[in-house]
């Protein structure tokens, strides 16, 4: 195993073996590096790890005994640099905003991971997220003619926006109901009305109107 692990830190200059890693030994036979580095953890916390072993391993570079606590940081880390260069949760790499939306729903979340979320504005907000790529989507359709704006949206309208078509129109009506106390258990966030209603022409109360055909 060994042998091995130092094939793949030569190749990969970590350590971190993902659970499925596989490589290929001498006479070409696969081996699952992933699983035996796994099974060496868990002997570890099991106290049975031959200590000799335990001390190998310790000098790899990049070796850590909780995988998945090391991984969690480097997502946390990898956002956080993504903020840092001017960039927000909406617009994150799909891994990343999938990883947080992953934290969001689970239930075991250590305090000091969920104490680290926090604070940062919004990751631990869902309707903060969402809020965020109606808008980020509106900008989208707005910048598709210099003369529109949010005044001329129909409950029909929608925008491809970051790799999908959003129902504009149908989150716009969602997000005024939600202010009318229509929609919902929670009152609108004061932070969300103030992003929405920064949209140029936006109006809390929907006028009437007969137009259902689909703006893009």
């Amino acid at each position: 195993m060994l042998a091995q692990l130092d094939t793949w830190v030569a190749e990969h200059g970590t350590a971190d073996v993902p659970q499925g890693a596989r490589t290929t030994l001498a006479d070409g036979e696969s081996y699952w590096l992933g699983k035996r580095v796994s099974e060496a953890r868990i002997a570890y916390r099991r106290g049975t790890l031959n200590p000799t072993m335990a001390k190998e391993l310790d000098q790899r570079h990049g070796w850590v005994w909780h995988a998945y606590t090391a991984r969690w940081q480097q997502n946390l880390q990898r956002l956080t640099a993504h903020l840092e260069d001017g960039g927000t949760l909406t617009d994150a790499p799909p891994r990343l905003r999938h990883w947080l939306q992953e934290q969001r729903d689970r239930d075991d979340l250590q305090e000091s991971q969920r104490n680290q979320l926090a604070a940062i504005p919004g990751a631990l907000d869902p309707g903060d997220l969402a809020v965020r790529r109606f808008v980020a989507a509106a900008y989208t359709w707005l910048a598709q003619d210099p003369d529109r704006d949010m005044a001329q949206l129909t409950f029909r309208t929608t925008v491809h926006h970051d790799g999908e078509d959003i129902p504009l129109g149908k989150r716009a009506t969602y997000y005024r109901r939600r202010h009318a106390a229509l929609e919902g258990t929670h009152p609108l966030p004061d932070r969300h009305v103030a992003m929405i209603g920064r949209l140029p022409g936006w109006r809390w109360r929907e006028e009437a109107s007969t137009d259902r055909s689909v703006a893009r």
